[in-house]
Order: structure tokens, then sequence, then C-alpha cells
């Protein structure tokens, strides 16, 4: 379909995509974007919101291909990993807590959720910057 634009409407669709790119750059969301998008095209709603949603894929796409992706995410990870381990302290502290006090089982298992959380997401940091190390 691109093949059958005119060179003009080619230029025209290449400036709104750079400019959807800048604005989600910036971190507007999408759905403003589209609303955005009204000032310059005439496409309903959906599609302006669809064109949107492209250009984001499009980026992600491309970002994700990029080798500076795992590096750009590796600090996220790091943080990740905290919240991971301050999920597995609090989990171990409550469940602490709870034999101390002799309560019901009910009550280790839900402090042993945190825990178990605590740990996924330790785990996942760790993984993301592993490959982060990559070659």
């Amino acid at each position: 379909m691109l093949n059958d634009l005119i060179p003009e409407e080619k230029q025209a669709l290449e400036y709104l995509t750079h400019l959807v790119g800048e604005r989600l750059a910036d971190g507007v969301l999408p759905d403003r974007i589209a609303d955005e998008l009204n000032q310059y095209v005439t496409w309903d709603y959906h599609k302006r919101t669809q064109f949107v949603r492209n250009v984001q894929r499009e980026l992600r796409a491309a970002f994700a291909a990029s080798p500076e992706a795992p590096k750009s995410l590796a600090p996220q990870r790091r943080i990740q990993m905290l919240y991971g381990l301050i999920w597995v302290t609090a989990g171990l502290s409550v469940a602490g807590i709870i034999y101390l006090k002799s309560a019901p089982l009910a009550l280790y298992i839900i402090s042993l959720g945190a825990v178990l959380w605590g740990i996924l997401e330790t785990s996942r940091g760790f993984i993301g910057i592993y490959r982060s190390w990559g070659p």
C-alpha cells in the first residue's frame, strides 16, 4: 500500500510518523497523541489510534533489536532486584512475627506469597542484568 502513495503523501506520512515518535518519546499517552493528530489528518479516531499504536510498536521493535537495548535496561533491572529483595525481607519478617505470635497457618501462606513474589522479581532482575552482559 505504501508503494501506491505519491511522493507528497509519503513525505506527509513520514512527517506524521516522526511527529508521533517524538510525542511518544516525550512520554505522551497514545490516546492523547491520537487526539492531537486530528489537526493534521481527517481520519476517524480509531484510525488515528491505530496509526499511533503501529508507530509505537515499530519503535519498540527497533529499540529491542538495537545492541544498546539490554544495556540501557540494566538500571531498571537493578531496581527490580532491589524491590524483589525488599519483598523477600518483608515476607520473612512477617512470617517471623506470625511465628512468634503463634498465628493461624493461613497468615503464613500470605507472607510466603510475598517471599515468592520477591524471589520471582529478584530472579527476573538478575536474568535481565545477566542478558545485558552478553556479547
